[in-house]
Protein backbone atom coordinates (compact mmCIF):
# COMPACT_ATOMS: atom_id res chain seq x y z
CA UNK A 1 0.00 0.00 0.00
CA UNK A 2 1.41 3.42 -0.98
CA UNK A 3 1.99 6.13 1.62
CA UNK A 4 -0.92 8.17 0.24
CA UNK A 5 -3.20 5.12 0.44
CA UNK A 6 -2.09 4.51 4.02
CA UNK A 7 -2.86 8.12 4.94
CA UNK A 8 -6.29 7.86 3.33
CA UNK A 9 -7.01 4.60 5.15
CA UNK A 10 -5.86 6.13 8.44
CA UNK A 11 -8.17 9.12 7.91
CA UNK A 12 -11.15 6.90 7.07
CA UNK A 13 -10.47 4.79 10.15
CA UNK A 14 -10.17 7.89 12.35
CA UNK A 15 -13.57 9.14 11.13
CA UNK A 16 -15.07 5.68 11.59
CA UNK A 17 -13.96 5.37 15.21
CA UNK A 18 -14.72 9.03 15.94
CA UNK A 19 -18.27 8.47 14.68
CA UNK A 20 -18.73 5.64 17.16
CA UNK A 21 -17.25 7.64 20.03
CA UNK A 22 -19.27 10.83 19.46
CA UNK A 23 -22.46 8.79 19.08
CA UNK A 24 -21.71 6.85 22.27
CA UNK A 25 -21.15 10.08 24.16
CA UNK A 26 -24.35 11.75 23.00
CA UNK A 27 -26.46 8.59 23.50
CA UNK A 28 -25.17 7.80 27.01
CA UNK A 29 -23.45 4.58 25.98
CA UNK A 30 -20.26 4.37 28.08
CA UNK A 31 -16.91 3.45 26.54
CA UNK A 32 -13.34 3.32 27.78
CA UNK A 33 -11.27 4.51 24.83
CA UNK A 34 -10.90 4.61 21.05
CA UNK A 35 -7.85 3.89 18.92
CA UNK A 36 -6.71 3.73 15.31
CA UNK A 37 -3.89 1.34 16.13
CA UNK A 38 -4.53 -1.64 13.89
CA UNK A 39 -4.40 -5.26 14.96
CA UNK A 40 -5.07 -8.61 13.32
CA UNK A 41 -8.82 -8.00 13.30
CA UNK A 42 -9.34 -4.31 12.50
CA UNK A 43 -7.83 -0.96 11.62
CA UNK A 44 -9.11 0.47 14.92
CA UNK A 45 -11.76 0.00 17.57
CA UNK A 46 -13.75 1.45 20.45
CA UNK A 47 -13.38 -0.27 23.81
CA UNK A 48 -16.91 -0.38 25.17
CA UNK A 49 -18.34 -1.82 28.35
CA UNK A 50 -20.16 -5.12 27.93
CA UNK A 51 -23.91 -4.87 27.29
CA UNK A 52 -25.79 -7.50 29.23
CA UNK A 53 -28.91 -8.52 27.35
CA UNK A 54 -31.62 -10.32 29.27
CA UNK A 55 -34.80 -12.03 28.15
CA UNK A 56 -36.50 -8.61 28.37
CA UNK A 57 -34.28 -7.47 25.52
CA UNK A 58 -35.43 -10.35 23.34
CA UNK A 59 -39.16 -10.71 23.83
CA UNK A 60 -41.61 -7.79 23.77
CA UNK A 61 -39.18 -5.10 24.97
CA UNK A 62 -40.62 -2.26 27.03
CA UNK A 63 -40.36 1.32 25.69
CA UNK A 64 -37.32 1.87 27.93
CA UNK A 65 -35.57 -1.25 26.65
CA UNK A 66 -36.52 -0.43 23.06
CA UNK A 67 -34.98 3.03 23.46
CA UNK A 68 -31.81 1.46 24.88
CA UNK A 69 -31.51 -0.99 21.99
CA UNK A 70 -32.11 1.71 19.40
CA UNK A 71 -29.42 3.90 20.95
CA UNK A 72 -27.00 0.97 20.75
CA UNK A 73 -27.89 0.49 17.08
CA UNK A 74 -27.23 4.17 16.31
CA UNK A 75 -23.85 3.97 18.04
CA UNK A 76 -22.93 0.88 16.05
CA UNK A 77 -24.01 2.39 12.72
CA UNK A 78 -22.40 5.77 13.38
CA UNK A 79 -18.93 4.52 12.48
CA UNK A 80 -19.79 3.57 8.91
CA UNK A 81 -21.92 6.69 8.45
CA UNK A 82 -19.06 8.90 9.69
CA UNK A 83 -16.69 7.12 7.31
CA UNK A 84 -18.99 8.10 4.45
CA UNK A 85 -18.22 11.77 5.24
CA UNK A 86 -14.69 11.33 3.90
CA UNK A 87 -15.03 8.31 1.62
CA UNK A 88 -18.52 8.82 0.12
CA UNK A 89 -19.01 5.07 0.47
CA UNK A 90 -18.71 2.29 3.01
CA UNK A 91 -15.16 0.94 3.17
CA UNK A 92 -15.21 -1.44 6.13
CA UNK A 93 -15.79 -4.89 4.73
CA UNK A 94 -17.48 -7.86 6.27
CA UNK A 95 -20.86 -7.12 7.80
CA UNK A 96 -24.32 -8.53 8.20
CA UNK A 97 -26.92 -7.17 5.81
CA UNK A 98 -30.56 -7.27 4.88
CA UNK A 99 -31.28 -9.07 1.62
CA UNK A 100 -34.76 -9.71 0.24
CA UNK A 101 -36.18 -8.73 3.62
CA UNK A 102 -34.22 -11.42 5.45
CA UNK A 103 -31.45 -11.19 8.02
CA UNK A 104 -28.16 -12.58 6.69
CA UNK A 105 -24.96 -12.81 8.72
CA UNK A 106 -21.71 -12.47 6.79
CA UNK A 107 -19.30 -11.49 9.55
CA UNK A 108 -20.61 -12.21 13.07
CA UNK A 109 -19.43 -9.59 15.54
CA UNK A 110 -19.02 -6.74 13.04
CA UNK A 111 -20.65 -3.37 13.72
CA UNK A 112 -23.44 -3.86 11.22
CA UNK A 113 -24.00 -7.44 12.24
CA UNK A 114 -24.45 -6.41 15.88
CA UNK A 115 -26.71 -3.52 14.87
CA UNK A 116 -28.97 -5.89 12.93
CA UNK A 117 -28.97 -8.28 15.88
CA UNK A 118 -30.09 -5.55 18.32
CA UNK A 119 -32.69 -4.16 15.90
CA UNK A 120 -34.07 -7.66 15.42
CA UNK A 121 -34.80 -7.84 19.15
CA UNK A 122 -37.27 -4.97 18.69
CA UNK A 123 -38.89 -5.84 15.37
CA UNK A 124 -38.56 -8.96 13.27
CA UNK A 125 -36.32 -7.98 10.37
CA UNK A 126 -38.06 -10.38 8.02
CA UNK A 127 -40.27 -8.68 5.45
CA UNK A 128 -41.12 -5.09 4.59
CA UNK A 129 -41.70 -3.93 8.17
CA UNK A 130 -38.26 -5.06 9.25
CA UNK A 131 -36.55 -3.43 6.28
CA UNK A 132 -38.45 -0.19 6.86
CA UNK A 133 -37.52 -0.20 10.55
CA UNK A 134 -33.83 -0.77 9.89
CA UNK A 135 -33.88 1.88 7.15
CA UNK A 136 -35.34 4.34 9.67
CA UNK A 137 -32.55 3.55 12.14
CA UNK A 138 -29.99 4.08 9.39
CA UNK A 139 -31.51 7.44 8.45
CA UNK A 140 -31.65 8.44 12.12
CA UNK A 141 -27.94 7.65 12.40
CA UNK A 142 -27.08 9.52 9.22
CA UNK A 143 -28.94 12.60 10.43
CA UNK A 144 -27.08 12.46 13.75
CA UNK A 145 -23.68 12.15 12.04
CA UNK A 146 -24.51 15.06 9.73
CA UNK A 147 -25.48 17.28 12.68
CA UNK A 148 -22.33 16.31 14.60
CA UNK A 149 -19.94 16.51 11.67
CA UNK A 150 -17.73 19.16 13.34
CA UNK A 151 -17.39 17.15 16.53
CA UNK A 152 -16.58 13.96 14.63
CA UNK A 153 -13.98 15.78 12.54
CA UNK A 154 -12.36 17.22 15.67
CA UNK A 155 -12.14 13.80 17.33
CA UNK A 156 -10.84 12.25 14.10
CA UNK A 157 -8.10 14.90 13.87
CA UNK A 158 -7.13 14.23 17.49
CA UNK A 159 -7.02 10.49 16.77
CA UNK A 160 -4.75 10.97 13.76
CA UNK A 161 -2.41 13.00 15.96
CA UNK A 162 -2.46 10.79 19.09
CA UNK A 163 -3.74 7.40 17.84
CA UNK A 164 -5.61 6.64 21.09
CA UNK A 165 -8.03 8.73 23.16
CA UNK A 166 -9.71 7.95 26.46
CA UNK A 167 -13.41 8.63 26.89
CA UNK A 168 -12.53 11.73 28.96
CA UNK A 169 -10.24 13.00 26.21
CA UNK A 170 -12.99 12.50 23.64
CA UNK A 171 -15.37 14.46 25.86
CA UNK A 172 -12.85 17.31 26.09
CA UNK A 173 -12.35 17.42 22.31
CA UNK A 174 -16.11 17.42 21.72
CA UNK A 175 -16.62 20.17 24.31
CA UNK A 176 -13.96 22.33 22.65
CA UNK A 177 -15.53 21.74 19.25
CA UNK A 178 -18.90 22.88 20.60
CA UNK A 179 -17.33 25.99 22.12
CA UNK A 180 -15.63 26.81 18.83
CA UNK A 181 -18.92 26.42 16.97
CA UNK A 182 -20.73 28.70 19.43
CA UNK A 183 -17.97 31.30 19.12
CA UNK A 184 -18.22 31.26 15.32
CA UNK A 185 -22.01 31.56 15.44
CA UNK A 186 -21.79 34.47 17.87
CA UNK A 187 -19.33 36.31 15.62
CA UNK A 188 -21.59 35.80 12.64
CA UNK A 189 -24.59 37.20 14.54
CA UNK A 190 -22.81 40.39 15.58
CA UNK A 191 -23.95 43.47 13.64
CA UNK A 192 -21.35 44.74 11.24
CA UNK A 193 -19.63 47.99 12.08
CA UNK A 194 -21.14 51.03 10.34
CA UNK A 195 -19.18 52.41 7.46
CA UNK A 196 -17.20 55.53 8.32
CA UNK A 197 -18.77 58.80 7.31
CA UNK A 198 -16.43 61.19 5.60
CA UNK A 199 -17.26 64.88 5.80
Amino acid sequence: MSSSSKRAQRRRTAYHEAGHAVANQHHDVPFRSITIRSDANSYGHVRVYAHRLTADHVYNPSPRVRDHLERLVVCLLAGREAERLVASRYNHLGAGHLRMGKYARLSPGSDLDQAIDYAGRVVSLEGEEGRAYFHWLTQRTRAFVTRRHDEIAAVADALIERETLTADEVRDVVWQSLQDRISIQNRRSLPSAPAPVHG
